[in-house]
């Protein structure tokens, strides 16, 4: 049995003493009509902590429906979380009105997860994850409060959707592993991933839908900060090899394209050292011998790659011997390529000439 709306709003009513104040609050809305840029104005504001309260309670709720006292809800909102821009940081209220905020977004989470059956209130878990990252970033890592907060993180979107652009899965997976917080955090969210995986894998838990597959999610938010980058991430190489160590050991997984032939390279640079040595060794296998979309030479880069792997495992003969024969391929691609474009030229020579 869910959280009903009228428990939410009896017990915001006796943490927020509304029978004491509620007067002034009714007069303070009855000056004009309101809108959210007030509360934000209220917040920072001199005024009693309770009214503070108040906005930072509207601010925040999942649906108006929960409200304990008076607002005009005049937008097409169900709630203010939808704003583009944050009327208030957390990192910028005072202690007791910030500590109020993570109690508050705490119970939120709670109410929003017991509403799945309502897309308006369950949605707002993905807004939620915006001030997790805030107070994981603000919190001391060893404090009960940051691991309250952390519990609180979906991994997985709320909503099930998929257009032309996007589609639902694990998104909010990158964010968690590129904001600047400690990287307890990122470890602690790549383990839950992990078990989400194996429970997949078992067939104890089924995705949605098939594009919310958690594995593919998983290894394509590893390597999204690669993309058109020098090969940085957000985190340190030995999380890296955490993440990649427990892909490689997952059963069935050899003959899939799980890691894309661009970054490669880029995975083998950020994983160098003695102690990552046998990971590597495991990776290049891995990336040689899948046998759906097998890996492909095609540029400089992926080029380099296949080199570092041909010299590096020199003394894997499987291993040379697949990759000797993918530099091949691509050398004999390339000098088709020259011949083509070669005879393209001397065709279109060949027409000049016959204009002059």
């Amino acid at each position: 049995m869910r959280i009903s709306a009228s428990i939410v709003r009896a017990f915001l009513s006796r943490s927020l003493q509304l029978d004491r104040e509620d007067k002034i609050w009714k007069a303070w809305l009855d000056l004009k009509q309101r809108e959210w840029r007030d509360l934000a104005t209220l917040i920072k504001s001199d005024v009693r902590d309770e009214f503070k309260m108040r906005a930072i309670t509207i601010l925040l709720v999942p649906h108006f429906q929960f409200l304990p006292f008076k607002w005009p809800n005049n937008s097409s909102l169900t709630n203010l979380l939808f704003l583009t821009e944050r009327p208030v940081k957390s990192s910028e209220l005072p202690d007791k009105l910030r500590e109020f905020e993570r109690w508050l977004i705490t119970m939120y989470v709670e109410v929003a997860r017991e509403y799945a059956d309502e897309e308006k209130i369950h949605s707002a878990l993905t807004y939620y994850n915006r001030y997790v990252l805030d107070f994981l970033a603000i919190l001391p890592e060893n404090s009960r409060e940051a691991e309250e907060v952390f519990g609180c993180y979906e991994l997985r979107d709320p909503v099930v959707f998929s257009n032309m652009d996007d589609c639902s899965g694990y998104n909010p997976l990158y964010p968690i592993l590129n904001e600047e917080i400690p990287e307890k955090w990122k470890r602690a969210a790549s383990v839950k991933m992990h078990e989400i995986i194996m429970a997949e894998q078992k067939g104890k838990e089924r995705p949605r839908e098939n594009h919310e597959n958690a594995l593919q999610w998983y290894v394509e938010q590893i390597q999204l900060p690669l993309v058109g980058s020098d090969g940085t991430i957000r985190y340190s190489a030995e999380l890296l090899a955490f993440q990649i160590d427990f892909v490689l050991g997952l059963s069935g997984i050899g003959e899939k394209r799980l890691f894309n032939d661009w970054n490669v390279g880029k995975i083998l640079k950020i994983l160098s050292g003695g102690q990552y040595l046998e990971l590597r060794h495991r990776f290049a296998r891995h990336v040689a011998f899948r046998t759906i979309d097998p890996f492909f030479v095609h540029d400089s880069n992926t080029k380099h790659a296949a080199k570092a792997m041909l010299t590096e495992f020199s003394d894997d003969a499987d291993l040379v011997s697949k990759l000797t024969e993918v530099v091949k391929n691509c050398r004999i691609k390339e000098e088709e390529a020259t011949k083509y474009h070669q005879v393209q030229v001397n065709r279109e020579q060949s027409v000049l000439k016959q204009m002059k």
